[in-house]
């Protein structure tokens, strides 16, 4: 079995974070050893030496991706030269394990419902020729607040949703195919329930895994709303979707 990179260590380090502080080389020692029992002490001790810098380095990037894209962070990192992490919102853990486990019919049921639960209309699409499209939400408040809007200036979301497995990350090539179908389902949409032309349209794409950093840059830049499993896992918390969904 080959070494793990160090991307795999960081992933490995946030499932064993508890909700006490810990060292970093300590929890890298203690996932790697856990996770890859094969070497020996001197071997994994040695992988952990030369990984440590970089796995500092992608959870670092990992904070601040999530300070940007709203992602929920399941770990605390300090600024300490070999850091001390914690965990938090454990929670999301079994939750995340539960969703990645549903039909992927269902999974596109859980999406439409979280934009239910944040005050929209949404029903579930997945229909031939849809261009990719899978849940649609109507009249979501811009502000979030209650205060009067003309439904006009309410958001549409025209969504996308994959269940897809721990590792199976989202793509930007796969983010680039749902744009260009979902643009061209916008217009027809909005004929179909008389939405006026310049109401403002969240284009929307969910997974129950992840996406790779070229995927985060490129949704950052287009402003696509991408979702991962942890986030999602968190919405459905706060939300109080869980036991509806056997979640838990």
């Amino acid at each position: 079995m080959a070494d793990p990179s160090s991307q795999k260590i960081a992933d490995w380090v946030i499932e064993f974070t508890q909700l006490e502080w810990k060292r970093l080389d300590q929890l890298c020692y203690e996932s790697v050893r856990e996770k890859w029992s094969t070497p020996t002490d001197e071997y994994v001790v040695d992988v952990v030496a030369k990984e440590m810098p970089h796995v500092k380095r992608i959870l670092n990037e990992i904070i601040g991706d999530a300070y940007i894209s709203g992602e929920t962070v399941l770990f605390e990192i300090d600024d300490d030269e070999i850091p001390y992490v914690r965990g938090k919102n454990k929670a999301c853990f079994s939750v995340l394990q539960n969703l990645r486990k549903v039909a992927p019919s269902k999974f596109e049921q859980i999406c439409s419902e979280i934009l239910k639960g944040l005050g929209g209309i949404s029903k579930v699409t997945g229909m031939p020729n849809d261009g990719g499209v899978d849940f649609i939400g109507l009249n979501l408040s811009l502000s979030g607040m209650d205060f009067p809007i003309p439904d006009t200036a309410k958001v549409i979301v025209i969504g996308q949703a994959k269940r897809y497995a721990e590792g199976n990350t989202i793509s930007e090539s796969e983010l680039r195919k749902f744009v260009g179908g979902a643009t061209r389902r916008v217009h027809q949409l909005k004929r179909e329930e008389r939405i006026g032309a310049l109401s403002p349209v969240a284009y929307a794409f969910w997974t129950s895994s992840d996406f790779e950093r070229n995927a985060k840059n490129y949704a950052q830049e287009i402003g696509l709303w991408v979702m991962n499993g942890v986030t999602m896992s968190q919405y459905l918390i706060d939300l109080e979707m869980t036991q509806r969904f056997g979640l838990v």
